[in-house]
């Protein structure tokens, strides 16, 4: 997967994708390739232009095998970690729709109704702009399987096709 590719270790970003190896695995690798990269080194919490660790990028590439290794070595403060656009993990699974990387977020931690700020969806500019609007924005698909996810990991969710809610005792 890293032949002909020049990075010059395991914890520095290549110019052009401005990822690393972890990174490069996390979106096309394996579980495998996660293990052999930790094992030479490689660090969980290198950084991408956009403030992509790793684990975002198995998220943002639906990759659930480097997801769930990557899981494995999950620490606290990933759920306070953002990106450029103020985006958690989970907003990027919302916006992905993957209900098995839902739920484990969910279940570490992750809230499924703070906002962020900024976001750089025109349709929200200005909004505050929570996982589940993400999930909706993706469509009809993508919002039944972040409700499902939601569901998966615990939260109980009351939900129709206009809106999400949450029993107040969950807030």
């Amino acid at each position: 997967m890293l032949a002909g590719r020049d990075f010059a270790g395991f914890n520095s970003a290549s110019v052009e994708a401005h990822w690393g190896p972890l990174h490069r695995a996390s979106a096309y690798g394996s579980g495998a390739d996660i293990d052999f990269l930790l094992r030479a080194g490689a660090s969980l919490d290198l950084v991408d232009c956009n403030s992509w660790t790793s684990l975002f990028v198995a998220v943002g590439y639906n990759n659930v095998d480097t997801f769930k290794r990557l899981m494995l070595k999950f620490k606290p403060e990933y759920i306070s970690h953002k990106d450029l656009r103020g985006w958690s993990l989970l907003h990027l699974a919302a916006e992905e729709g993957n209900p098995e990387i839902i739920c484990s977020l969910v279940q570490h931690g992750f809230e499924p109704w703070p906002p962020v700020n900024e976001c750089s969806l025109s349709d929200f500019e200005q909004e505050q702009l929570t996982p589940a609007a993400v999930a909706r924005s993706a469509g009809q698909g993508v919002f039944q399987n972040f409700i499902l996810g939601l569901e998966l990991g615990g939260i109980q969710v009351i939900s129709d096709s206009e809106d999400i809610f949450w029993p107040l005792d969950e807030i």
